[in-house]
């Protein structure tokens, strides 16, 4: 057997460190002609008084709890039979039927009804009759 060189050793050593370095840890030295890249800086959050506000924040909750009540009562009413009501029906007796009245116009000196006298020198009497036709008996 032969005897390990001193780069062998060397070698050996720096592939034991190098697997025995925690994961994601750096080598100890970039490789030759590479710089290690720059460290990433988050930036800082912005102050607190800087936060944007909007106006609809306050009433989206709300919003959104009242349309779920409202959508569930609505849904419990869909499904709920509806209640019947039954109104007793009274009769109400008629009236009896008013008779028509017609008034006919008597002149005394000519001793007929308007329109077989055209005109009346001591003035019309008004006498009520039934029918549009037919006049009542002259007034006595």
């Amino acid at each position: 057997m032969r005897k390990p060189t001193i780069a062998l050793m060397l070698a050996a050593s720096a592939l034991a460190l190098a697997l025995s370095a925690p994961a994601g840890a750096r080598p100890p030295f970039p490789p030759h002609g590479h710089r290690p890249p720059p460290a990433f800086h988050r930036p800082p959050p912005p102050p607190v008084h800087y936060r944007v506000h909007h106006d609809h924040d306050y009433w989206v909750a709300p919003l959104l709890v009242g349309g779920a009540l409202l959508g569930t009562q609505l849904y419990l009413d869909s499904r709920r039979e509806p209640e019947v009501v039954v109104v007793p029906q009274t009769t109400v007796p008629a009236a009896p039927p008013v008779p028509q009245v017609y008034t006919w116009y008597w002149c005394e000196s000519e001793g007929a009804y308007y329109p077989s006298v055209p005109a009346c020198p001591l003035g019309w009497t008004p006498v009520t009759g039934t029918s549009p036709t037919q006049p009542p008996a002259p007034p006595r």
